[in-house]
């Protein structure tokens, strides 16, 4: 039957609880156990080697046990001198095989790769340059803080004190500057000033009887267009805001009328179908009198795919643009040779 890994860590535990427990070991077997429970898988993969090199040590001191009893043995009335010589022997036994796996050991790393290995030191030597790295890196921030954060007189005297009771006082002067602005006048005198000469310029344009006139003169003649009269004995009598309001609702009302006309004329809101007219744009190219030209609604993008993505929008809207562009001149440089 092949023994499994299981097995042998099995009879391993079983073998060494027997071990302690005839010895009368008895704590030691209970913390034997305690240790397996929590014993790594890795540890366990090298249960194998770990015991063959177990078996080899206690071999040789059997027999070495052996040895040593047999020339007791053999003498009949073994005196101190004897004794010596064997215990001699076996400490010299001890030292030679040391040494001899120290030898061993110092002959394999030679010949690795010098190209490979850049540390040739044992485990216990490379243990001890980090303990020591790491302390002397702990003792230099350990300095830097006591400059740093104690109110210490002399930096290497040893006297026993911590920041919280002796700290030192940081000048927070010299880590945040800042400067002192005195404004003349704040935000607030200048939206007054401002809000003051637009009011002011707009009494001086309302309160022109000109201006007012003008006014009064193109709201007469829609209301002559659309066929609306006021009231001349109205008590009070109707102001222009009123009169604009008015002429609204009769805009309206004329949608309501003629709903087929209106939908082909006007820019109704919230209406999906049919689509809204083209739109009459108003420019002034550099002179008094102003422009009027019929702007064309931009091509539809579809509504998935590439077609909706930001830049084919954007470069439609340019070629738009540029198109508008180009109309407006052309109408322009016709009205130019027709007043030539």
């Amino acid at each position: 039957m092949p023994t499994t890994p299981q097995t042998t860590a099995t009879s391993w535990q079983a073998e060494f609880s027997h071990f302690f427990q005839d010895l009368g070991l008895i704590e030691t077997e209970k913390c034997f156990n305690n240790e397996l429970v929590i014993l790594s898988q890795q540890h366990l993969q090298q249960l194998p080697t770990v015991l063959e090199r177990l078996a080899d040590r206690l071999l040789q001191l059997l027999e070495q046990h052996v040895e040593a009893k047999q020339v007791l043995t053999s003498t009949p009335t073994p005196d101190s001198d004897v004794i010596a010589e064997n215990e001699q022997k076996l400490l010299y036994n001890k030292k030679r095989k040391r040494e001899s796996e120290e030898e061993e050991e110092e002959e394999r790393m030679r010949q690795l790769d010098s190209e490979q290995v850049q540390i040739r030191a044992t485990r216990q030597e490379i243990q001890q340059r980090i303990n020591s790295f790491i302390q002397a890196k702990q003792n230099e921030v350990d300095a830097s803080n006591r400059t740093e954060f104690l109110n210490r007189a002399d930096p290497t005297s040893s006297d026993i004190t911590c920041a919280r009771a002796d700290a030192r006082e940081i000048n927070r002067n010299i880590q945040m500057k800042f400067d002192i602005v005195n404004n003349e006048d704040g935000p607030l005198a200048r939206s007054r000033l401002q809000e003051a000469s637009t009011s002011s310029t707009t009494c001086a344009m309302t309160t022109d009887p000109s201006n007012q006139q003008l006014h009064k003169e193109r709201v007469q003649n829609i209301e002559q267009h659309l066929n609306v009269v006021f009231d001349p004995n109205a008590d009070p009598p109707f102001s222009v805001p009123e009169r604009l309001r008015i002429l609204e609702d009769r805009l309206m009302a004329i949608e309501r009328e003629h709903p087929k006309w209106a939908a082909v004329h006007f820019q109704q809101p919230h209406r999906a179908y049919p689509p809204p007219p083209p739109a009459v744009a108003i420019t002034r190219p550099g002179s008094p009198a102003y422009l009027v030209s019929q702007m064309t609604p931009p091509p539809e993008v579809k509504t998935t795919g590439r077609g909706n993505s930001s830049l084919t929008r954007a470069v439609l809207e340019q070629l738009h643009r540029q198109k508008q562009a180009k109309s407006m001149n052309t109408t322009l440089s016709t009205d130019t040779s027709s007043t030539s």
